[in-house]
């Protein structure tokens, strides 16, 4: 139930062509509601104290979701103004700065979604699956968020010698440990991801394919591949322990942070200047483009 339901269900109406922003705010509406109620006015007429107060109710430990909400709710304000629903005739999400965003931002829970290079080595050295492993090493070491990236790795972009991986536009550096699970994946039977809802079943057959992630015969589609992939990932992140919010953005970053961390050491430099251009594209090669600057370095920096 929305506060102002009739306003907002225009408002929606009106952007109905934005699906992606329509579906970010209608749930921002749903979480807003509550306080709404409680301060007795839409938000549109909240004050930057009240805003900011919001976003630590939501307890989020991403700044990239508030973000988001902050110019969801910027942009319906907006359309509130032009039809005169904003008594004070400002727009207080405009306010809203970067700082702000990031002291918002529930450091605790963002802690628990950080993972060290040694604590996911500790993790995964449950897993008997060479292709489970691969998936979570590769993930923190750049390989691939998507499934279609990194579902489709093949044994033949492996130098193991030089230990890199070849993509068509830039070359990734791999680790002895992550060189060592795809040799043993190549090698062994269970390198192969089994399907099924339980974590230990197995198959019987499977594809032939060059594919480092080789998947049972009846599932052969690439939008099976990223399901599969996907499963696995949640089905391994339960039997191994971690905290079940993770998720493989997270696993991702927190491979940046283990690499911006091991060039601050071998180059003797700071966290600004790690983040700095001359730096900055080592890191974004590997693992995507950054946040702004700014808003990386006060949310992750105190984990760095």
């Amino acid at each position: 139930m929305m506060y102002n339901e009739k306003r907002k269900e225009q408002f929606l109406k009106e952007r109905n062509e934005h699906k992606k922003l329509g579906r970010n705010t209608l749930i921002g509406f749903l979480k807003a509601s509550r306080l709404e109620e409680s301060y007795k006015k839409d938000l549109c007429e909240w004050t930057t104290k009240e805003i900011i107060s919001f976003y630590k109710y939501l307890s989020t430990p991403r700044a990239q979701s508030l973000i988001v909400l902050n110019s969801c709710f910027r942009i319906y304000t907006d359309w509130c103004l032009n039809n005169g629903n904003v008594p004070d005739h400002q727009n207080h999400y405009a306010e809203i700065t970067t700082f702000d965003i990031c002291n918002c931002v529930n450091t605790n829970e963002l802690k628990k979604l950080i993972v060290s290079r040694d604590e996911l080595l500790h993790y995964i050295s449950d897993l008997k699956n060479y292709s489970d492993q691969f998936i979570f090493l590769g993930i923190f070491e750049g390989l691939g968020l998507n499934s279609n990236i990194l579902g489709n790795i093949r044994f033949d972009q492996v130098d193991y010698d030089k230990k890199v991986v070849y993509f068509d536009e830039k070359t990734i550096p791999i680790s002895d440990k992550l060189v060592s699970i795809i040799k043993n994946s190549k090698d062994k039977e269970d390198g192969r991801i089994p399907v099924g809802k339980s974590v230990s079943r197995k198959t019987t057959s499977y594809i032939q394919t060059d594919t480092i992630i080789r998947q049972g015969e009846r599932k052969n589609s690439q939008a099976d591949l990223n399901k599969l992939i996907g499963y696995r990932f949640r089905a391994c992140l339960n039997k191994m322990g971690l905290y079940k919010e993770i998720t493989r953005k997270d696993i991702s970053e927190s491979g940046r942070i283990d690499l911006i961390k091991k060039m601050m050491k071998d180059e003797n430099i700071s966290l600004d200047e790690a983040l700095s251009h001359q730096y900055r594209n080592d890191h974004e090669a590997i693992y995507g483009k950054i946040m702004n600057k700014e808003i990386y370095k006060n949310t992750y920096g105190k984990f760095i």
